[in-house]
C-alpha cells in the first residue's frame, strides 16, 4: 500500500518503530545541514511548493509501522520536532505516546523521551545530540532573517514524503534483504518517482507487485533486461499474450532453473546471464532517458495529445488520466516497448560507436545501414523530437510477428520522408538551412559511397564515418580567409558564398581550429584523412566530396558541388530501390 503525500502537519496518528535489524542513527551534521540548506533554498524559491525527502518504506507490525527504509530521515524529523516544538508531530494519542520508538534500544527511547519532555537525560545519544545542536545553530545563524518564522512553518507544512507499505508475509530475512538494497539518500524525489506512486495507486492491489517489478526492470535505461539474441522473441511473445507475471531473470547463482520470486526486489537483471554479447551491459547506454521513455509510452497508450517535455512529466500524465488513461495497459506497454527499444534500436557505445543488439543472419551487411540510419536520426533530433521517428517505429515493430532489417530500415526511411520536405535549393543557404539536411546528406553519401566517391581512399574514409552531435554550419571558403586564397569574395559573387555548395557542418572544436582558414588549408586538412596522416572519423562527408573535386574552388565548382549534393538529397526520397 502506498500513501498519499504526507508532511509532519498531516501525518495523523501513525506510529513508527525502528526495528532491531536497523543500524543506529548515523547522520553527521554535514548531512543534516545539507537537508536544512535544501529546505531553505526551496522555501526561498517558492514557499508554497513541497520539498520531497523521499519515500519511507514500512512494514505493518502490531499497530506500528516498522521503518524498513527511511529511519535516518524520520529521526531527523523527530529532532526537528524537538527543536521546533512540534507537539502534534512528536507525540500522538490521548496518552501522548512518543510517535517514534526504538525496538530493544531503551537508552535511545529514554534519551528521545527526555528531550521531548525537556528533562535532563542520564542517557546520551551523541549523534542525535549533535543533530539537535546542528539544527539549533542553522536556525540561530538565520535569526535576523525576517522570514525565519515562515521558514519554520514551511518545514512543518511542506517537508513531504510518501509511505510504501510492504506486503504482509515478509520474514526477517526478506526485510533485511530489502533494506540493504534501498537507497536512503536525502535527495528530493524526482518526478518519475512520484509518478510511479501515483500510477500504482490506480491499479488493483493484486497487480501492484508485478507492475512494480516491471517499473523497476525498465527504469534503468542503461541496464539490459534481456539476453540479446536469445530471449527477445520469447519475452515479447509473453508480453503480447498478456503473460507478464512469469517474466523474470534469476539472481546470480541460479544457473539451472528460473523461478518466480515472491519479493519485488529479487527481480534483478543478472549481467552474468547476458551472453550475446556480454560486453554490451558494461560498455553501452541508452540514448533515451527514462522520463522521455515514459512520455513515449504514454503517447502510444493514451488518446490524449502529449507534449514531449520531460519537465512537464506529471502534468502530461494528469492530462492523460482525465482522458481515461488505462494504467494497466500503460504498465504492460512499458515492458513491451522497453523490450523493443533494447533489441531493435541503437545504444551508445564507448569510443563514439553505436551498438545494435538485434541479429538477423539472413541479411548480413544491411545491419550496418540500420545502425547508421538510426545514428543519423539520433544526432539530428533531441529528447523533445525523438518521438517523430521513434513512436512510428515502435508501432511498426509491435505489430509485426517477424521483422527483417531491410523492412525495418525501409520503415524508418519512409517515416523520415514523411517528417521532412526538401526545401528549394535557394532556400538552403547560410543562416536559414536546417542542420538536419547535412546529417541526412551524410547518411546517403555514406550509403552510396561506392558510387559517389571516386578515390578508393576516400571511399574507405567515407565507410568509417561516424555520426556525432554538436555540429555547426560553416563556410567551406570563409568570407575573410586568414591565409591568401585564390577565391576572393566580391559583391557580385556573395550569393555563392552563402549557398549550399559552399557550406559544410563540422564540430565547434574543428571550426575553432580552422577559424577563417582558406579553402586550400581546409582541403589540406581533409586530405590528411585520405592519405592516412590523420586517423578517426572525418567530420563531414559533404566536405570530403567537395575536396575530392579537382581544380579551383570558385563560383562554378561551388555551384556544381551544391547541385550534385542537392540531387543526392532529392534521390534519397525515393526508397523503392
Amino acid at each position: 500500500m502506498i500513501s498519499d503525500v504526507l508532511t509532519p502537519a498531516t501525518i495523523g496518528n501513525k506510529k513508527f518503530s525502528i526495528p532491531l535489524y536497523q543500524r543506529l542513527f548515523e547522520w553527521d551534521t554535514e548531512q543534516i545541514e545539507q537537508l536544512l540548506s535544501d529546505l531553505y533554498d526551496s522555501f526561498k524559491k517558492d514557499a508554497d511548493k513541497p520539498y520531497y525527502i523521499g519515500m519511507l518504506t514500512t512494514y505493518s507490525n502490531c499497530g506500528r509501522y516498522d521503518l524498513v527504509d527511511g529511519q535516518q530521515r524520520f529521526v531527523v524529523l523527530m529532532l526537528l520536532g524537538v527543536v521546533l516544538n512540534w507537539d502534534k508531530f512528536v507525540r500522538i494519542g490521548l496518552n501522548n505516546q512518543m510517535r517514534l520508538s526504538f525496538f530493544a534500544r531503551e537508552n535511545d527511547n529514554k534519551y528521545l523521551e527526555d528531550k521531548l519532555s525537556g528533562n535532563t537525560s542520564e542517557c546520551t545519544n551523541r549523534k542525535m545530540e549533535d543533530g539537535i545542536r546542528c539544527i539549533e545553530k542553522f536556525l540561530n545563524d538565520r535569526k535576523n532573517d525576517q522570514n525565519i518564522e515562515g521558514f519554520k512553518a514551511y518545514i512543518y507544512k511542506n517537508t513531504s514524503f510518501l509511505l510504501s507499505e510492504l506486503p504482509q508475509g515478509y520474514n526477517l530475512s526478506d526485510l533485511n534483504k530489502h533494506f540493504e538494497r534501498m537507497n536512503s539518500s536525502t535527495r528530493s524525489l524526482e518526478n518519475h518517482e512520484i509518478l510511479k506512486v501515483k500510477l500504482l495507486k490506480r491499479v488493483k492491489p493484486e497487480s501492484r507487485a508485478v507492475y512494480t517489478a516491471i517499473w523497476n526492470r525498465v527504469s534503468d535505461m542503461d541496464f539490459f533486461i534481456i539476453n540479446p539474441g536469445e530471449k527477445f522473441n520469447d519475452l515479447l511473445a509473453k508480453v503480447n499474450n498478456n503473460d507478464i507475471k512469469n517474466i523474470f531473470i534469476p539472481e546470480p547463482g541460479d544457473d539451472n532453473e528460473e523461478t518466480e520470486s515472491e519479493t519485488i526486489e529479487d527481480i534483478i537483471p543478472c549481467p552474468e546471464k547476458i551472453k550475446s554479447p556480454a560486453y554490451y551491459y558494461e560498455t553501452s547506454r541508452s540514448f533515451l532517458s527514462f522520463p522521455a521513455f515514459l512520455l513515449i509510452v504514454l503517447s502510444l497508450t493514451s488518446e490524449a495529445a502529449v507534449s514531449f517535455n520531460t519537465d512537464n512529466l506529471l502534468s502530461e500524465f494528469e492530462k492523460a488520466e482525465k482522458s481515461g488513461l488505462d494504467c494497466d495497459q500503460f504498465f504492460k506497454n512499458m515492458l513491451k516497448y522497453r523490450l523493443l527499444l533494447e533489441h531493435w534500436f541503437i545504444r551508445l557505445g564507448q569510443e563514439e560507436e553505436y551498438i545494435l543488439s538485434a541479429i538477423d543472419l539472413e541479411e548480413g551487411d544491411i545491419k550496418e545501414n540500420l545502425i547508421q540510419f538510426q545514428s543519423m536520426l539520433y544526432v539530428s533530433s533531441s529528447e523533445r523530437t525523438y518521438h517523430n521517428w521513434l513512436c512510428p517505429a515502435l508501432v511498426y515493430l509491435g505489430e509485426k510477428t517477424e521483422v527483417k532489417f531491410s523492412g525495418f530500415l525501409r520503415e524508418l526511411k519512409d517515416t523520415d520522408n514523411k517528417n521532412h520536405s526538401l526545401p528549394e535549393y535557394d532556400e538552403m543557404s547560410f543562416g536559414s538551412i536546417d542542420r538536419y539536411w547535412f546529417w541526412r546528406l551524410d547518411y546517403y553519401l555514406w550509403e552510396n559511397r561506392d558510387k559517389i566517391f571516386v578515390d578508393a581512399d576516400a571511399k574507405k574514409i567515407a565507410g568509417d564515418y561516424i555520426f556525432k552531435k554538436n555540429r555547426s554550419v560553416e563556410h567551406i571558403a570563409p568570407r575573410i580567409p586568414k591565409q591568401n586564397s585564390k577565391l576572393q569574395w566580391h559583391e557580385e559573387n556573395q550569393p555563392f558564398m552563402n549557398s549550399f555548395g559552399n557550406l559544410a557542418m563540422i564540430s565547434p572544436r574543428l571550426n575553432s581550429g580552422l577559424n577563417n582558414s582558406s579553402y586550400e588549408m581546409k582541403r589540406a586538412y581533409t586530405e590528411s584523412y585520405v592519405n592516412g596522416s590523420k586517423t578517426g572519423s572525418i567530420e563531414s562527408l559533404k566536405l570530403l566530396k567537395a575536396f575530392e573535386m579537382k581544380g579551383e574552388w570558385n563560383e562554378a565548382s561551388i555551384k556544381a558541388h551544391g547541385e550534385k549534393m542537392f540531387e543526392v538529397l532529392k534521390d534519397s526520397f525515393d526508397i523503392t530501390d
